[in-house]
């Protein structure tokens, strides 16, 4: 599928802006784990009180220039290998070598972190925030559910590995496919970990040939202190993504595209 030309980095800020108002945009909002376990204060591993975010969120949600908005919830069973459990001797925090769980594929283990056991499907801590506007979400995109695979990004494994070459079981949606099918040309990413499921997702999207943002003002994270942050942002800039404000020019443009009906409600 060919899409609109990307605004180089080369031009400068009115230049892209002036791209992006004559070329039509299709986007596609990807709200990420906003889940009471991770973003509220009572849930088992919240770092800090995320619930300020969810005004900002349903701005968004109602933005017309969004051709595509998905929320994502993730559901690892109780016996997922990234839970420390599972794993005797293991404690939360510590580390194991994850295997490629793609047959005839030959890579090298991944290092992976573990988790406590949280997201448990049917629980309090699963559910999506209380006031998140959920009517407004197109797809809820499931993600985490094969025990075996580690899908942090929407689009692949925690081994480069397209969600399209992976079990059938380890995600709801083909979300490449989604976005072919609305002939989407823009992501804009949010959410949490802004450190990793947000910055995964983002990074993937400009490898797919998407112009990725991440909504910088609209992010949650596991560390209160963002530590990680200060590594992953620049390493997102440099690899292409686009950082934003939630009322910056490159949302309000999307206004534009919706108007003259460009994008697709």
């Amino acid at each position: 599928m060919l899409r609109p030309q990307i605004p180089s980095p080369m031009l400068n800020g009115l230049g892209r802006h002036l791209m992006y108002q004559v070329t039509p945009r299709h986007a596609a909002l990807i709200i990420e784990h906003m889940q009471n376990d991770v973003v509220h204060p009572d849930g088992a591993f919240c770092q800090s009180d995320y619930r300020y975010l969810v005004p900002r969120i349903n701005a968004l949600l109602s933005h017309p220039g969004f051709a595509l908005r998905v929320a994502t919830i993730a559901s690892p069973p109780d016996d997922h290998c990234i839970m420390a459990h599972n794993h005797p001797g293991k404690c939360q925090g510590h580390h194991i070598e994850h295997q490629c769980p793609v047959k005839g594929k030959n890579k090298a283990p991944v290092k992976q972190h573990l988790l406590g056991k949280y997201l448990q499907k049917g629980s309090w801590g699963h559910k999506f925030i209380d006031g998140l506007d959920k009517k407004k979400v197109d797809i809820t995109y499931e993600k985490m559910t094969n025990p075996k695979v580690v899908n942090f990004s929407c689009f692949s494994d925690n081994h480069g590995n397209p969600i399209r070459h992976l079990p059938g079981d380890c995600a709801s949606h083909d979300m490449q496919s989604e976005l072919e099918k609305r002939d989407i040309t823009d992501v804009f990413v949010l959410g949490l970990g802004g450190d990793h499921c947000v910055a995964e997702t983002a990074r993937d999207a400009v490898k797919m040939g998407y112009a990725s943002h991440v909504v910088e003002d609209c992010l949650a994270f596991h560390d209160a202190n963002k530590n990680d942050w200060a590594i992953v942002r620049p390493d997102l800039i440099a690899n292409g993504v686009k950082l934003v404000k939630s009322d910056g020019p490159e949302i309000e443009l999307l206004r534009h595209s919706a108007a003259t009906g460009s994008s697709k409600q």
